[in-house]
Parts: C-alpha cells; sequence; structure tokens
C-alpha cells in the first residue's frame, strides 16, 4: 500500500471509529462503496474520486462478505451512501454516486 493510501485508510478509520458502519461491529477492512472500476480506468492514481473519504467505509467480515457475494449489493452500496450522506453530509448528486441515490 502507498503512503497516500494508507494515509486515507487512516483518516477513514478514524471517521468511523473502527466500526462497521452498517451494524456498529468491530470493523475488519476498510472498503471502496462504489467499486473503483465505476469510475473509470484513471481512478487508481492519488486523488482519484474513488479514494474520496465519501467513498469508502469500515465494514466488519460479515458485511464484507455480503458485500461480494449478495445478489443484491446494490441495496448495500445505497444503504452506506444513505448512512454516510446523513452522518457527515456528503454530497451523492455527481457521478458515479447519483445512480445509486
Amino acid at each position: 500500500m502507498k503512503k497516500w493510501q494508507q494515509k486515507v485508510w487512516e483518516a477513514v478509520i478514524d471517521r468511523d471509529e473502527g466500526l462497521c458502519i452498517y451494524c456498529g461491529r468491530q470493523g475488519c477492512e476498510v472498503h471502496h462503496i462504489i467499486f473503483r472500476s465505476h469510475f473509470g480506468k484513471n481512478e487508481k492514481k492519488r486523488g482519484g474520486k474513488c479514494w474520496q473519504l465519501k467513498n469508502m467505509c469500515v465494514i466488519c467480515l460479515e458485511h464484507k462478505h455480503l458485500v461480494h457475494s449478495s445478489g443484491d449489493v446494490r441495496k448495500l452500496l445505497v444503504r452506506a451512501l444513505e448512512i454516510l450522506g446523513n452522518r457527515h453530509g456528503y454530497d451523492y448528486t455527481g457521478q458515479p454516486w447519483a445512480g445509486y441515490v
């Protein structure tokens, strides 16, 4: 992991207090809400929209499995955007978030 990525992860963990945004249990990882592939091929670069705090959250092991195996991933993504939007006032009207809210 690159140093700037580590700083983003630390900021997400701090913001979410290390707890899963869905259930409040101890989180196991920082996760992109809208997958990086939905932002285009230049998003691996530093400063890309997919690396903004508003597109990342802490999740627990159970929700990690649900996000990656659920037949209704969209429902979980929308819920994450609602939670973070309400908690932190994030604006999700721009692309690619607008397609989910």
